[in-house]
């Protein structure tokens, strides 16, 4: 499922997912790696993959809508929206 026993961070504020929307890629503002996945709105799971800082996530393949994004660093998740144009 998207959300797992995982606890989910009350300052996901301090994770900024950008551009968004996006059209070509996107990139997240993490420190390190992160574990991330991303989610159609029936909930399936469209990528899975790790990233580095600031690393360029290509989207370019995934239609247009909205997509859900579960960031993983170390023990803590932070789920964010997507907007594919």
């Amino acid at each position: 499922t998207i959300l797992s026993n995982i606890p989910i961070r009350e300052d996901e504020e301090a994770v900024i997912l950008y551009p968004n929307p996006a059209s070509n890629s996107f990139s997240i503002n993490n420190k390190g790696l992160a574990k991330l996945a991303i989610y159609d709105v029936q909930g399936k799971l469209i990528l899975n993959t790790i990233v580095q800082a600031k690393e360029a996530i290509p989207i370019s393949k995934l239609t247009v809508g909205i997509y859900i994004v579960k960031i993983i660093t170390g023990t803590t998740a932070v789920i964010k929206c997507l907007v594919v144009e």
